[in-house]
């Protein structure tokens, strides 16, 4: 039995199609916790979800994915060994994916892709409250408590075998109007937060769009993340550069 747990807002569209895409993951217990969605999201995961559950709770998505494990280390009662990962409810998976999961159960550490573990590994390492990078900084964390981190190598040019992410890089299909850019400013604040970047110029080349806005808005961001605090685990490498490559 493997256990796996997601959030979800708004993924209606893409829902059945990923829950498909994993089938060959089978058997599996699967927990969700979903934000509020308004496309009737939670219902199809009512409908849909074999064994398992979904609640609702209105939280960041590092949050929510921290509640969905808490969910199911109560509900599921996994044993120390059985496998954990989570999942992205707005992603279509390769069988690919799926091979490696398979292949990659045993490992005694934590996979860079979907967190692949051992149930016993995740009951002490929780998610932080934020909705950017949040894998990078619980990455990070467990590579620098003396947790081995696996990664396939060159892996940004590889992710496409392994999944397709329908909305990546789109946040209209999260908020619209002014909650959108204070969707996108949060955003870049926690992925400073949780990247620990050197400098703002390196949210500022990461995004496409190169304009006046932006460049007010990124330092900005940049400003209030080191303020509200980043978490660093390398005092000579950003979280991604660590996990990565140190």
């Amino acid at each position: 039995m493997r256990y796996i747990y997601a959030t979800c807002y708004n993924n209606a569209p893409i829902i059945n199609s990923c829950l498909n895409s994993i089938e060959g993951l089978q058997p599996y217990m699967l927990f969700v916790v979903d934000n509020y969605s308004t496309d009737r999201s939670y219902e199809i995961l009512q409908e849909s979800i074999k064994k398992g559950i979904v609640i609702r709770k209105k939280c960041t998505r590092g949050r929510g994915r921290d509640l969905a494990l808490k969910l199911l280390f109560k509900l599921g009662k996994p044993k120390e060994s059985d496998t954990v990962l989570y999942i992205d409810l707005d992603t279509v998976y390769t069988k690919k994916f799926v091979s490696y999961v398979k292949a990659n159960s045993d490992v005694d550490g934590i996979n860079v892709l979907s967190g692949v573990s051992k149930a016993g590994l995740n009951r002490k390492l929780f998610w932080r409250d934020l909705n950017n990078g949040e894998i990078w900084e619980r990455l990070a964390r467990a590579k620098s408590a003396g947790i081995k981190v696996y990664a396939i190598k060159n892996f940004a040019n590889k992710a496409g075998e392994y999944l397709t992410n329908a909305n990546r890089g789109n946040e209209r299909a999260y908020a619209t109007g002014l909650k959108l850019y204070l969707r996108k400013f949060k955003n870049l604040v926690d992925s400073q937060r949780s990247r620990a970047l050197p400098s703002f110029m390196y949210l500022y080349n990461a995004g496409e769009e190169k304009r006046l806005f932006n460049l007010i808005m990124w330092p900005m961001a940049y400003f209030i993340a080191n303020i509200l605090g980043v978490y660093q685990y390398s005092k000579d490498y950003s979280n991604v550069e660590y996990v990565l490559n140190a």
